[in-house]
């Protein structure tokens, strides 16, 4: 076995070209961690606010980013075993052949799932689940409005909230009607329409919990949009982006714009807001952690048979990422679309059927392939960071 690997660093904060390949020696685990070879590792749009400098409790560069990965525990750990599949929230760190992750944060998963399905269950899927679960407790018939419907968190929520017998509605770009519709869900198109007045021509008097991951004045909108008892969610700020990037002339004007929701005014109108950080409620709450992130979309063996089945193109690992995270436009279904397979296997790769959510990439020959861009939703990019090794290779 190979006493070095290789990560992914943020040099700086900045666009994608801050990233750079870094060999050094394997981690050695502290007390209570346990080392993780890393098969799948998902890239969010947290990710891309983390290179930014923009998400809450970001470290000073050089740091390596990868908020979750699925993997196998490399050798054995108390309560763990050598080989033994596992997924883990990790926040940063997840851009790597290995990682050290404390053994409190493992959760243990079925033999013989495809790992870059796995992953979507430890970000998305945990989200989408705690906030529908443990913040708008939700129950069935009632109805939601979700913003970004066509994105990563927003198919998740719209999964889950098909499985709980929800009437759904979804913010989403003429592109993403499709998806938003084969979820269950009723597009609504941001871009030309008002959403409030949709949703109040649709429901009469709104909807029953709002998730807004956009922030600035669109907090107030649904606020609007909200009946009586509803509640808002806000679990992003992506009003303070342009194309991914940091932009601080529209941060300041959102900042300036986000509503300042008074208590005795919610308390006449019945209403309630509330934030969402995976990671804070994680440590606040240790036990919904372990408990909830095995039932974002139910068992794993039925989630991964359930994932619908899409083709998409790969590209090189470190590329993928470098681009992918660049800019709210998704890599994956539509693009692939565009590529045979027999041209995506002269570049070095092949074509691959089951990789699940919108925005989601194998990349299995990681030093020659090109990036695929395509269909306007940032999703998750998953890809192997074993760089010598096919993800699909048992070792």
């Amino acid at each position: 076995m190979s006493q070095t690997h290789t990560r992914v660093v943020v040099s700086r904060r900045g666009g994608p070209d801050v990233l750079r390949m870094h060999e050094e020696p394997l981690p050695s685990p502290k007390p209570g961690e346990v080392r993780v070879k890393v098969r799948a590792a998902g890239v969010a749009f947290a990710d891309l606010l983390m290179r930014e400098g923009l998400y809450p409790g970001t470290p000073r560069p050089p740091f390596t980013p990868g908020y979750d990965v699925a993997g196998v525990v490399d050798a054995d750990a108390p309560g763990w075993r050598a080989g033994q599949p596992v997924v883990a929230l990790t926040k940063f760190g997840g851009y790597a052949e290995y990682v050290c992750v404390p053994a409190e944060s493992l959760v243990a998963t079925p033999t013989g799932l495809d790992p870059a399905e796995t992953v979507s269950l430890v970000l998305n899927y945990l989200t989408a689940y705690q906030m529908l679960r443990r913040m708008a407790r939700v129950t069935a018939g009632e109805r939601i409005l979700i913003h970004g419907a066509g994105g990563g968190v927003g198919t998740a929520l719209l999964e889950l909230g098909k499985l709980a017998g929800l009437e759904m509605y979804g913010t989403a770009s003429r592109g993403k009607h499709e998806i938003v519709q084969s979820l269950g869900g009723t597009p609504i198109d941001y871009k030309t329409t008002d959403f409030v007045a949709r949703i109040r021509e649709r429901t009469g008097d709104g909807v029953d919990a709002v998730f807004d991951a956009v922030g600035g004045k669109q907090w107030r909108r649904s606020y609007e949009a909200l009946r009586g008892g509803g509640r808002l969610v806000g679990y992003g700020f992506s009003a303070g982006t342009t194309n991914g990037r940091r932009d601080l002339a529209k941060l300041a004007v959102a900042f300036v714009q986000m509503p300042r929701f008074a208590p005795l005014t919610m308390m006449d109108v019945n209403k309630q807001v509330a934030g969402y950080n995976v990671d804070r409620l994680r440590t606040q709450r240790p036990e919904w952690y372990r408990r909830d992130d095995g039932r974002g979309g139910g068992r794993g063996e039925d989630r991964a048979r359930e994932r619908r089945r899409m083709t998409v193109g790969h590209g090189s690992a470190a590329d993928a990422a470098r681009h992918a995270v660049s800019r709210a436009t998704s890599i994956g279904r539509r693009a692939a679309a565009k590529r045979s397979r027999a041209a995506c296997e002269r570049a070095g790769g092949r074509i691959v059927r089951g990789c699940g959510q919108p925005g989601r990439i194998h990349l299995e020959n990681p030093r020659r392939l090109r990036i695929f861009r395509g269909s306007g939703q940032l999703g998750r990019l998953c890809f192997p960071v074993l760089w010598n090794h096919r993800l699909t290779q048992r070792e």
